[in-house]
């Protein structure tokens, strides 16, 4: 089978999209200058809507008041009040009786079933504690149509306009004024390599050391985010534990206790330019360690001792966990 309906498709598909974009630029451009020239008439009507609103509104709740106070439901000529019923739920409650009752009630949400079903299918593991969920992964083919597709013009790709030579894409004056926006940013680029350039924290805002990579946080926050993400962590194993063993969160939670010095698994701090583990004695004298003296070690142990506690959380929390699957495994779970 030969490419040339393709061909003729995508030049066909070109041009239309050409021919959209320049109609939309000039509507684009007559709006705004529409709306430029008639600004005060826009925010008037603007005034009035909202000044409508607020009079619908006070009119609704003085009818109100009129009718609970004299149960007149035609107080006035265009004004009438209705009784209605609303359904008060306790959506807790409706959703377990739903459960029990009609399940058919429960909507699936499909798009959180099927990253669930994903993340199953291509793990092994989870595959053993998971139950096999209903579904298949097959492959579909779709098409992917690249936005530019200029080539299949036969004009300059950028205006549309006729060409100096085949050779090219772009007519003289495109290729003019592409040139003239590559030399404006590079002159960009070189002013702002010459400025000093000041680093702050990208979470609380104090001036970063410029010696020290610290991945845009000061060392403050960077324990704070690492304490953040170990307690967000914790909760996301206590509750997939919960579901898979079907108990209350509360079960598996286990009195958090800090580790002991005996328990913190020792760290060996890598510096920049080394090529692996080095002890203290073997980097004395090394001048490419010297240009680290700076380097902020509060930050990398307070990580360090962070990152150990919630190593030491997480064998703690994983063993409730692992005696209910024992009991599951040898019948002693009801």
């Amino acid at each position: 089978m030969t490419t040339d309906v393709l061909t003729h498709k995508a030049a066909a598909l070109a041009a239309a999209r050409q021919d959209y974009e320049q109609k939309k630029a000039l509507l684009d451009a007559l709006r705004q200058a529409w709306e430029a020239e008639h600004a005060a008439e826009i925010e008037a009507v603007t005034t009035a809507k909202q000044a409508m609103e607020q009079a619908d509104e006070s009119l609704r709740e003085e009818t109100l008041r009129h009718f609970a106070a004299t149960s007149e439901a035609r107080p006035i000529a265009g004004l009438e009040v209705k009784q209605t019923e609303e359904i008060n739920l306790n959506l807790e409650a409706a959703r377990q009786w739903a459960l029990t009752h009609m399940p058919c009630l429960l909507v699936l949400d499909r798009k959180a079933y099927e990253m669930i079903f994903r993340e199953v299918s291509g793990s092994p593991t989870l595959q053993k504690v998971v139950p096999a969920m209903p579904g298949d992964i097959l492959p579909t083919p779709k098409v992917f149509i690249a936005r530019d597709l200029s080539a299949y013009l036969p004009g300059c790709r950028d205006c549309g306009g006729p060409l100096d030579t085949e050779d090219t894409k772009l007519c003289e004056r495109c290729i003019d004024a592409a040139a003239d926006k590559k030399a404006a940013q590079d002159e960009r680029k070189a002013a702002a390599a010459l400025a000093p350039a000041l680093e702050i924290c990208a979470r609380c805002g104090v001036e970063l050391d410029s010696g020290v990579d610290s991945f845009g946080y000061c060392p403050r926050c960077t324990a704070i985010m690492i304490d953040e993400k170990s307690d967000a962590l914790r909760q996301e194993v206590l509750d997939m534990q919960a579901a898979m063993l079907d108990c209350p969160v509360e079960e598996l939670r286990a009195p958090y206790s800090e580790p002991s010095e005996d328990t913190v698994t020792p760290v060996t701090i890598i510096l920049p330019g080394e090529t692996g583990y080095v002890d203290e004695d073997e980097r004395e004298g090394d001048p490419l360690a010297a240009t680290t003296d700076d380097l902020d070690r509060e930050a990398m142990e307070a990580g360090a001792r962070a990152f150990a506690a919630a190593q030491s959380e997480w064998q703690t929390m994983m063993g409730p966990a692992q005696e209910r699957l024992a009991a599951l495994g040898d019948g002693s779970h009801d």
